[in-house]
């Protein structure tokens, strides 16, 4: 009985049940509705506000990169060639780790490269090489 009554709060707290002490809503279901947000977004002036959309490359490009203290400084590849302006990371990601053919153990970083370039670049450990698989757009 308690986790009846539990599973019923909840979906009254969410809005998907109808209070039926409100007025004009007794026994109708009502759609979930999301208050508006209380904080407003900051902009600067002359900013454009901007929204990044990664797209996957499959197969992801083969790279070339130079490293210093861990982090890319410089990159060459088919879709991507100059030195390192920002960078971000690494994102470390492992699977599999129990099968010898299909474990993983990659590191993500996001770069941006001179020639403009926004890019998902990943060095895999198990084949020590480097590729991007994403690009910014």
């Amino acid at each position: 009985m308690a986790a009846r009554a539990e599973a019923f709060v909840a979906l009254l707290h969410a809005g998907i049940i109808a209070r039926p002490w409100q007025e004009n809503n007794a026994g109708r279901q009502l759609p979930f509705m999301r208050s508006p947000s209380k904080s407003k977004e900051v902009t600067w002036p002359g900013r454009i506000s901007t929204v990044l959309v990664v797209r996957a490359l499959r197969p992801p490009v083969a790279a070339e990169v130079r490293v210093h203290r861990g982090l890319p400084i410089q990159v060459r590849s088919a879709v991507s060639s100059g030195d390192v302006v920002h960078v971000s990371g690494p994102w470390r990601t492992t699977g599999r780790w129990w099968s010898d053919t299909d474990r993983y153990a990659l590191d993500h970083f996001d770069i941006q490269v001179s020639d403009g370039t926004v890019s998902r670049l990943c060095f895999d450990w198990y084949k020590r090489c480097w590729r991007i698989d994403g690009l910014y757009d």
